[in-house]
């Protein structure tokens, strides 16, 4: 007892922040079991089949998290619906755990911007297997749903073979396994790219794509009938993404400009840009400046109330259409530049 009470009288010294952000995480991981036995409930009583969605769980990636919520908003009409994160929970832990450690002690900003994304993700319902235990998942549900993003784009996992297996299902029985506006990302494939591909997909049960280039493909190398399909964010009303959204700290009161670069603006788009703005008399936002710390919530706000959006992101693009937005394109190739 005596041991027990001096542990206890030591948490008291730990600033009061740190207790908190402590207390947040265990909190975070009581919520995820009750989640859990809620779905069994729910399961028990309404006998809807369980799906998994396979997808790319980005953290920094605004575009990437809307169309996780999108995907499982949609899915939860038919089945009991979990996105898998792709790594373990006690990792999701302690990495959340080191991102609030060092927004306390070195203030990042880069970091306290993903609290943001932590606020959002408690909308998406989760499973934490890592890729190379995915084996584990295999009994677990009833289908699983490859998709969406550039889920098969495998210059992005250097095609590490563990990463291969998990996105394409291997680990899944075959009359469980479909892809829903699974994207590849890439127009040029090699003969090797031909090898990976007919191997790991010609087992799915129902396969559609984002791009008519990745359906053109795939008719050619499958015996499969091959779809194309919407992205999952276009599968929502602006009304229904509304409900989600968030205002930021830094909305101004007049009119602004928001910018959505991948990876960043650079330099030169970043003039003419300012240009623009000054002589408009408008404030320019981005989207990616870690000091603004914007999520995917306050993303949403700030489109529906931009003047004008400027983006060379896929996912930038379908908002600015769901938004009616006048949007400026720039291709990430050539980054030509033409403002209104």
């Amino acid at each position: 007892m005596k041991f027990l009470n001096n542990k206890i009288q030591n948490f008291y010294y730990v600033p009061f922040i740190v207790k908190s952000l402590i207390m947040k995480s265990l909190l975070s991981g009581l919520n995820v079991f009750l989640i859990y036995l809620v779905n069994q409930i729910i399961i028990k009583i309404m006998k809807k089949k369980r799906a998994c969605i396979i997808t790319i769980f980005d953290e920094t990636n605004i575009g990437n998290r809307l169309q996780n919520y999108a995907l499982q908003n949609a899915l939860r009409k038919f089945f009991i619906v979990k996105t898998n994160t792709g790594q373990s929970f006690l990792r999701t832990f302690l990495s959340r755990c080191k991102t609030l450690v060092y927004i306390f002690l070195k203030r990042d900003l880069f970091r306290k911007r993903l609290i943001s994304f932590y606020r959002f993700d408690k909308k998406i319902v989760k499973s934490y297997y890592s890729k190379d235990k995915s084996s584990k998942l295999g009994k677990k549900y009833d289908i699983f749903v490859a998709g969406s993003d550039q889920i098969w784009n495998f210059h992005f996992v250097n095609y590490d073979k563990t990463a291969i297996d998990y996105y394409t299902l291997q680990f899944a029985d075959l009359n469980k396994r479909y892809a829903l506006s699974a994207s590849i990302g890439i127009n040029e494939f090699t003969n090797d790219d031909n090898y990976i591909y007919k191997k790991t997909l010609r087992n799915f049960k129902r396969i559609s794509v984002r791009e008519e280039q990745a359906k053109k493909y795939l008719d050619n190398l499958l015996d499969i009938e091959i779809q194309c399909t919407i992205d999952p964010t276009i599968l929502l009303s602006k009304e229904e993404w509304l409900k989600i959204a968030k205002k930021p700290k830094v909305c101004p009161k007049k009119e602004f400009v928001l910018t959505y670069f991948l990876p960043n603006i650079n330099n030169e788009e970043k003039e003419i840009i300012t240009k623009f703005c000054n002589d408009r008399d408008l404030t320019l936002i981005e989207v990616t400046d870690s000091k603004n710390l914007i999520g995917p919530s306050e993303f949403i706000y700030l489109i529906n109330s931009a003047k004008y959006f400027l983006t060379n992101s896929f996912h930038g693009l379908v908002f600015s259409i769901i938004f009616d937005k006048t949007i400026n394109f720039f291709d990430r190739s050539d980054q030509n530049i033409n403002l209104p």
